[in-house]
């Protein structure tokens, strides 16, 4: 099976969205969660096997104040060059762009329940077709079921020794699950939302928290 575009790949923007907030700020606390999704399709065609790849984050960052909100959404879709059977992604090599696209814009819906056991994705992302430069719109409309027995934990903490007025510490917890998707990708009358025998999507919530020293009191 091809490799997915991995959630927590889509997630590393969020580390780097930590480490971009001052350090004060991190200091006084700050509180940031991410949910992230990504799915891949394939879909048989006589030029060859079509992949799709799907992905949407979304961070909400409640502390400092103001809260915010970011989304982010890719799809790409490659032809394969080498005779992948779509039934069961096996085989392949080489692949050649069709189109891809990326977009910032709030989705139509975006739901991962608390266990990751399903998820909603309905939005619409700007694309442009790598041959002929010409620009169009996929809509996506994807639900998701988790696999059962398969929701991964992940708990880690990072020291940041050398702020003021002392140790900042960035607590980070992180819950993923594959799971199975279904629905729709149309670009104009053709959907590229193919069908695969196994887990074809990934799920994960992670939550980032900072925290430095208490204030002194003043006697």
């Amino acid at each position: 099976m091809s490799k997915l575009i991995s959630s927590r790949s889509l997630a590393a923007a969020v580390v780097a969205l930590a480490l971009a907030i001052p350090m004060a700020a991190m200091a006084q606390g700050t509180s940031m969660t991410t949910k992230s999704f990504s799915a891949v399709f394939y879909l048989d065609d006589p030029g060859g096997c079509l992949i799709t790849s799907v992905s949407h984050s979304q961070v909400v960052q409640t502390r400092p104040k103001p809260s915010t909100i970011q989304d982010a959404s890719f799809v790409q879709i490659w032809r394969d060059l080498e005779g992948r059977d779509c039934a069961t992604a096996a085989g392949g090599g080489s692949v050649a762009s069709i189109l891809e696209g990326i977009s910032d814009q709030p989705p139509t819906e975006f739901t991962i329940d608390q266990r990751l056991t399903n998820a909603t994705l309905k939005v619409t992302i700007p694309i442009t077709f790598q041959e002929t430069g010409a620009e169009a719109s996929v809509v996506v409309n994807l639900i998701t079921n988790g696999v059962v027995g398969q929701l991964t934990p992940l708990r880690s903490h990072v020291t940041f020794p050398g702020s003021q007025p002392g140790p900042v510490i960035m607590h980070t917890s992180e819950y993923s699950r594959p799971g199975m998707s279904s629905g729709s990708i149309f670009v104009g009358t053709i959907d590229y939302a193919g069908t695969l025998a196994g887990p074809n999507s990934s799920m994960s919530v992670q939550t980032q928290q900072s925290a430095g020293p208490k204030p002194r009191l003043l006697h």
